[in-house]
């Protein structure tokens, strides 16, 4: 038994002095970082404090308002800002911005929230070189379910190229379709339009063709059964003048 005692103090006694070395170690570590921010030019050590930040504000009432996280580049320069904003302590909006390493915004994010915490819309745009390049826009319902998925698309001058977007029922079954495609002027030249079973599949899809003046010149209408096969398929044509030029139709 005194052996055992001996041997159990022995080894705690090693712990203790393992802790102790790892301590001092850690200790002079912490004294030469201190060190070199001590004698580091002052826009050095701006950049060392400055790495995030978060900054939070209330109301009289001590209700938190604001809250505002900030990112830096290791140079310094601003990185993101990310801003939530509640009423009565509750969460109701979500600005979030991104930029370069230059300075110019890559991304503009905004969602609102319902009173239980989950998104109700996402509003996202993507940009370069200033420009907008992409929109992202997200609706739900109060229980986190997707309604709507909008996306664009743009051309170099900023005008929309391409717009999808998609239609869900409370389930989060898609139930429309729409899809629009423009020029680098915004000339309208297509429009598709689609609308859904309750299983997913295609019901009936509308598909508008139009010149580079923005002129119907074509029509494609098809038609499906729950399943998926066709039943339908009409084609038009048209004169510049609006007026129905051929029509083929096939049941």
């Amino acid at each position: 038994d005194w052996y055992l005692g001996q041997l159990k103090e022995a080894i705690e006694n090693s712990k203790s002095d393992r802790n102790q070395i790892k301590a001092r170690k850690d200790l002079n570590t912490f004294i030469d970082s201190q060190d070199d921010y001590n004698q580091a030019p002052e826009a050095e050590k701006e950049i060392f404090r400055r790495g995030t930040t978060q900054n939070s504000y209330y109301d009289a009432s001590g209700n938190l308002i604001r809250t505002v996280y900030t990112a830096y580049f290791d140079t310094g320069q601003l990185k993101s800002t990310d801003d939530y904003r509640y009423s009565s302590g509750v969460l109701t909006t979500r600005y979030y911005k991104l930029y370069d390493t230059a300075g110019a915004l890559i991304q503009n994010l905004t969602q609102t929230y319902y009173s239980n915490g989950k998104v109700n819309t996402s509003t996202d745009y993507r940009y370069a070189l200033g420009v907008t390049t992409a929109y992202y826009f997200n609706q739900y319902d109060a229980n986190g379910v997707r309604l709507r998925y909008l996306t664009q698309t743009y051309y170099s001058n900023g005008k929309v190229n391409t717009s999808y977007d998609y239609w869900y029922d409370s389930l989060g079954v898609i139930t429309a379709y729409y899809l629009n495609q423009y020029d680098t002027t915004g000339v309208h030249l297509r429009y598709l339009k689609q609308s859904y079973y309750s299983n997913g599949k295609v019901n009936a899809s509308y598909d508008y063709r139009y010149d580079n003046l923005g002129v119907l010149t074509t029509q494609y209408y098809n038609q499906y059964d729950s399943d998926g096969y066709r039943i339908r398929s009409l084609t038009q044509t048209y004169y510049s003048n609006g007026k129905v030029n051929t029509s083929t139709d096939y049941r």
